[in-house]
Order: C-alpha cells, then structure tokens, then sequence
C-alpha cells in the first residue's frame, strides 16, 4: 500500500473549537491516553488557558490526521550541555540553574490509519513557527517535549536533543530543539 505524503497545499491547521468536537470521535492514533486528552480535556485545558490544540485537516475531505497541544514549560538541562558556549553549570548566572523555560509540545499524535503521511513533521513545523512568534514578544529559545523512547528517533532527524540522560525508570525522554543558533 502506497502512502501519500502530505504536501503544505493539502492540508489546513485549526484551532480546536466546539464545532470540531464531532470529529474527533472518528480519530484513533492508538493510544486511548492521547485519545481520550483530544476528545474529553484539550477544549476544556483550552477554556482553562492551559494549554492551545490544534488540528491538522487534509483539505479534499477534511479528515483529521493529527493534533498538537502547546502550552509554555520548562524542561531540565543536563548541567554538561552548553549554551552560548558555556556550560549550563559553569554559567555564571543562574536564573534558570538547570530548567529551561520553553514552549511545550504537550502532546502530538497521528491517527494510526494516517501514519508516514508527515502530519507530525507539519505539525512540527507549526510549532516552531508559533514559538518565532512568540519569541518576537518576548524570548523564547526553546521548544521541548516529553517522547515515548520509541520514537526520539523520529525528533532527533527533525533536529533535536536529548536534554539528559534518562533514568531506566523514565518512561519518556526529555528533548528540545535550540530556536537561536
């Protein structure tokens, strides 16, 4: 079976509103977790203002392929990383010490019958643009997310890095991607 990419042109993205509740019903990434966050707490996190979700639709048939939820966050450096530089433990300020505020990718999933398709790398996409946004109102050099280790390969080709080492316990892998270089 042959899957069709994704181009810019087929696809529009959405935030989450009352109308689209319908929808989501017919949407299965796999995972009842991330499931049962899009169809029962992503508009009400978004009423709360904790959180933003957004839809990605393929415009021919208005399917939902994916969804991203992003709030703001910080995750924890390892101390041997460097910024600018130096590093973070050697800085010679400690505002932050380890924790990096960022704009948090809080959840992000594709519907199963949707997978290869490049709805995540869109959303992706989305994101950085949305922190650029942001970061032109006030700074912002990272984007972050918690991953399933099975699939900190799939960020690592999009850019980026493991924040520290994880514990075996950990079920997730802290990663950022850096937004200034």
């Amino acid at each position: 079976m042959t899957v069709l990419a994704l181009n810019e042109k087929d696809i529009v993205i959405e935030r989450l509103k009352q109308e689209h509740l319908i929808l989501l019903s017919h949407f299965d990434c796999g995972s009842k977790i991330e499931n049962e966050f899009l169809s029962k707490d992503a508009l009400a996190n978004q009423a709360g203002r904790l959180s933003e979700t957004y839809l990605l639709f393929e415009k021919s048939n208005s399917k939902l392929i994916s969804y991203i939820t992003l709030t703001f966050g910080s995750f924890k450096l390892a101390g041997d990383r460097k910024l600018s530089g130096i590093k973070v433990k050697s800085k010679p300020y400690r505002i932050f010490a380890n924790n990096m505020p960022c704009l948090l990718i809080a959840k992000l999933a594709t519907d199963k019958m949707e997978v290869g398709r490049g709805g995540a790398t869109h959303l992706l996409k989305f994101a950085i643009q949305k922190a650029k946004e942001i970061d032109m109102l006030m700074s912002l050099r990272f984007l972050a997310l918690d991953a399933y280790p099975d699939r900190v390969e799939f960020y690592q080709k999009k850019g980026f890095k493991i924040a520290y080492s994880p514990k075996k316990r950990d079920m997730t892998v802290a990663l950022y991607l850096e937004l200034v270089m």
